[in-house]
C-alpha cells in the first residue's frame, strides 16, 4: 500500500510541476522524469527511514511526504527558471552561450538520481 501511495502523491506533485512551468519560454523539466524521481524517492523513504508520525492506511505517511517535497525542492533547484532572472527589471534576459551544456549536467545529475534511487529502492524491497 505503501508503493500505492507514493506513485499517487509522486504523480500529484509531477502535475503540480506541469501547470506551474507550462507557459515558460524554455521547455521545462519533463513530466514523466519528475514523476520517476519523486516516486523513486517515495518508494526508497518507504524502506530506508524510520516510520513516524500518524498512521493512516496501515503505513505512516510523513516519510514519504517529506522524502517527496525534498525531491521537488532539489527538481525545483535544478530547474533552468531558477538561474534565468534578469539583473535588474529593465534588462532583457540574456541568452547564454552555456545553455547546452548545463542542460546536459543537469540531465547526467538526473540520470544519475534515478539509477541511485532504482538500487536503493531494490535493496530496501530486497531487504523486507
Amino acid at each position: 500500500m505503501g508503493i500505492f501511495a507514493a506513485l499517487v502523491l509522486a504523480l500529484i506533485v509531477s502535475m503540480i510541476f506541469s501547470v506551474t512551468f507550462r507557459n515558460r519560454e524554455t521547455s521545462g523539466m519533463p513530466v514523466v522524469i519528475t514523476f520517476l524521481v519523486l516516486a523513486l524517492s517515495g518508494v526508497a523513504a518507504q524502506y530506508w527511514i524510520s516510520p513516524f508520525g500518524p498512521t493512516l492506511l496501515g503505513f505512516t505517511w510523513m516519510p514519504l511526504i517529506g522524502a517527496e517535497l525534498i525531491m521537488a525542492l532539489l527538481l525545483v533547484a535544478l530547474s533552468p527558471f531558477s538561474q534565468q532572472r534578469p539583473a535588474s527589471r529593465n534588462e532583457p534576459f540574456e541568452k547564454e552561450d552555456k545553455a547546452p551544456a548545463t542542460a546536459a549536467g543537469i540531465t547526467l545529475i538526473l540520470w544519475i538520481l534515478i539509477c541511485v534511487l532504482a538500487a536503493v529502492s531494490l535493496i530496501g524491497y530486497l531487504q523486507a
